[in-house]
């Protein structure tokens, strides 16, 4: 297909996207990121369409259905990540004070710039191995250099490290509930 024949079937089938979105995801009908997403799908279905097999408007239905799912996949990834922290949060230290994660910023006149975080907790958690790998991670080693170090693969020194920040997450909540 030539490039004038790919844009003649995208305007003459655009209405197919607007078709997708309200029959599958009516709540995403006014989201612009998706109905771009629907017209990725469709040139997709323009530049791959193959006469033979099916009709052009059933084949592109189903690539703006697939580019629209890949698009909700990724943004299910990243509100996954989506996690606000403020510099204004306070948090106890060792001597059950409380302080701002601002105040931890290195600078000249603050006390708290180097904290110690007391990790100790996690011993009792998790293995020997597993912590010795997280405290290299800690102290700015990549999980590629840990992996050939300890002889794992990265993905599984990437699994151990998510696991323990896990437990972190989990002890935190549970002290800031208190």
């Amino acid at each position: 297909m030539s490039e004038r024949e790919i844009e003649k079937q995208i305007s003459d089938n655009q209405n197919l996207i607007y078709f997708v979105i309200k029959n599958n995801f009516p709540f995403l009908i006014q989201d612009e990121d998706i109905v771009q997403s629907g017209m990725i799908g469709l040139w997709k279905a323009c530049i791959s369409y193959d006469e033979a097999k099916s009709a052009f408007s059933t084949y592109a239905i189903t690539c703006i259905k697939n580019e629209i799912n890949y698009e909700l996949r990724k943004r299910q990834k990243y509100e996954r990540l989506d996690v606000s922290i403020s510099l204004n949060d306070r948090f106890e230290t060792d001597g059950d004070q409380k302080i701002e994660l601002i105040d931890t910023i290195p600078d000249e006149d603050n006390e708290y710039s180097v904290i110690d975080y007391d990790l100790s907790f996690l011993k009792d958690k998790i293995s020997e191995r597993d912590y010795k790998i997280f405290i290299k991670f800690a102290n700015g080693m990549s999980m590629s250099d840990i992996a050939k170090e300890i002889k794992l693969t990265r993905s599984r020194v990437s699994f151990i490290i998510n696991e323990i920040r896990s437990i972190i997450r989990k002890e935190y909540l549970s002290t800031e509930r208190r």
